[in-house]
């Protein structure tokens, strides 16, 4: 409730269960001598503890309630560094913690998201979890060019969806094709 309420930090999610002391035990209905809210790092603590998959699953649950997509919708895949996760930057041990989210652009609205460490995953990877996890039919997903990769594209095709994705030149053959076909630019 905090994250959603635009808290971006453990002392944000402290001060907002602060502020809302009251409502939060009335809401969870929780009972006993001792009312006083969960500190920083107990928050921190649980949510190292949390089972990511788990969580997400539900949270795509949660976030499909707001009722089905529209044929044709638009869904942009992207993935970015969590800030702070970074670990031995500056050698070949450099670990650091991404997210991958699936952004619903009528809705305004993060639709589910998939995250991996970059020694134990990668975005490609946890691109082709969300297009199964999300078992849609009739929607556009656009994807930069790091996505312009074989098993991507089958995904989306064999699940009745289309994509834009970039390209650039790191498929040769296919930036060569679509130059081909494409006119002259005029800049």
């Amino acid at each position: 409730m905090a994250v959603m309420s635009g808290a971006k930090s453990l002392y944000a999610i402290e001060d907002f269960a602060q502020r809302h002391q009251q409502h939060l035990y009335e809401l969870f209905k929780l009972t006993g001598k001792k009312r006083r809210v969960p500190n920083r790092k107990t928050f921190e603590r649980l949510l190292a503890a949390l089972d990511f998959k788990g969580f997400s699953a539900m949270f795509y649950q949660w976030a499909k309630a707001y009722g089905p997509l529209k044929k044709g919708e638009w869904l942009a895949l992207d993935g970015k560094v969590l800030g702070g996760t970074v670990s031995h930057a500056n050698n070949h041990l450099q670990n650091f913690t991404s997210l991958v989210g699936v952004f619903t652009q009528n809705r305004r609205q993060v639709l589910a998201q998939a995250g991996f460490m970059s020694q134990k995953g990668n975005e490609i990877g946890a691109v082709q979890e969300l297009l199964q996890l999300l078992d849609l039919e009739g929607v556009v997903f656009s994807l930069d060019a790091l996505h312009c990769q074989k098993k991507t594209v089958q995904q989306i095709v064999q699940s009745n969806n289309d994509y834009v994705i970039g390209v650039k030149k790191n498929p040769p053959k296919l930036y060569k094709a679509i130059k081909k076909k494409l006119p002259p630019n005029p800049l």
